[in-house]
């Protein structure tokens, strides 16, 4: 399957490709890029996004534009990236835990923009293993699409 961070990521890029096309809020020929902060991962990342891309299996790969590191020191988006990332770790974790208090400024980002999390427990997880396992690809070039009702969507 790979590094846990590659397998994270190709599943979150397989998620947002896969909602953009089921869901109603975006147009058919939207489009999404990634930028990722550089760190061990970020050449593999950047390598994985293009195998999804490529691979005319996947169904939603046309939704994917591009990928590229860079530095949060010279490209700003990354910092607020940072910050919605951690505050939505915050949010599943507050959620599961029985509380659901978040910072005003991710509160006031969500009165304005979606925002979509999974988490996965056991019995997704459980429930999701005979299929995985009976998958044949190449080493490292899993992508996990998370089923219908998968997770914890936000």
């Amino acid at each position: 399957m790979g590094h846990p961070h590659l397998v994270c990521f190709k599943t979150v890029v397989a998620a947002i490709a896969k909602q953009m096309d089921e869901g109603t809020a975006f147009d058919p020929e939207d489009r999404f890029a990634v930028i990722l902060d550089r760190g061990d991962f970020d050449i593999q990342a950047v390598q994985a996004f293009n195998r999804i891309k490529d691979d005319p299996n996947f169904l939603h790969r046309h939704r994917l534009e591009t990928c590229i590191p860079a530095e949060a020191e010279k490209f700003i988006g990354l910092q607020p990236a940072d910050f919605v990332a951690y505050e939505g770790l915050r949010l599943m974790h507050g959620k599961r835990n029985g509380v659901s208090q978040i910072r005003k400024a991710m509160d006031s980002i969500l009165d304005s923009a979606g925002f979509m999390s999974y988490q996965f427990g056991d019995e997704t997880l459980t429930h999701m293993r005979d299929g995985v396992e009976q998958i044949t690809c190449k080493a490292g070039e899993l992508v996990i699409i998370p089923p219908d009702g998968a997770g914890q969507p936000t």
